[in-house]
């Protein structure tokens, strides 16, 4: 009687190994990607709601904070942004997100801005703003 090993053999393992290890560096790199843009939409609902923050300041004072932390916080939700004004006249100013922390390897979107003008809204660069 001839007794059949059970088992995988070492070149059915490195297979295997081998396989996982090329869909491991097309995964990583496209989740990391698909994290940084989702990170993104913490700074744009940030500028979006500090921008809120600064008109309900101009209702009730008739002119816009040139002090952020006094309408709003300096950092977004998730701690990935810090948030700060600037150009602030009669008609308007500027709201900018600076990435820190992890997020600053999204280089495409380290500054995130929303500049005011009235009834005028820029947002820059438009295409972290394009995040859903």
């Amino acid at each position: 009687m001839i007794k059949k090993n059970k088992g995988f053999s070492l070149v059915e393992l490195m297979v295997v190994i081998a396989i996982v290890a090329i869909l491991a560096t097309i995964a990583v790199p496209l989740y990391s990607n698909y994290i940084q843009k989702n990170n993104r939409r913490d700074a744009t609902s940030a500028l979006m709601t500090a921008s809120l923050a600064e008109d309900n300041f101009f209702i009730k004072n008739d002119r816009y904070s040139d002090n952020l932390s006094e309408v709003y916080r300096t950092t977004t939700d998730e701690n990935l942004y810090t948030l700060s004004i600037s150009n602030v006249t009669d008609d308007g100013y500027t709201l900018t997100a600076t990435a820190i922390g992890s997020q600053q390897s999204d280089t495409e979107c380290a500054t995130i801005s929303l500049e005011v003008d009235g009834a005028i809204q820029r947002k820059t660069p438009t295409a972290c703003w394009d995040t859903y």
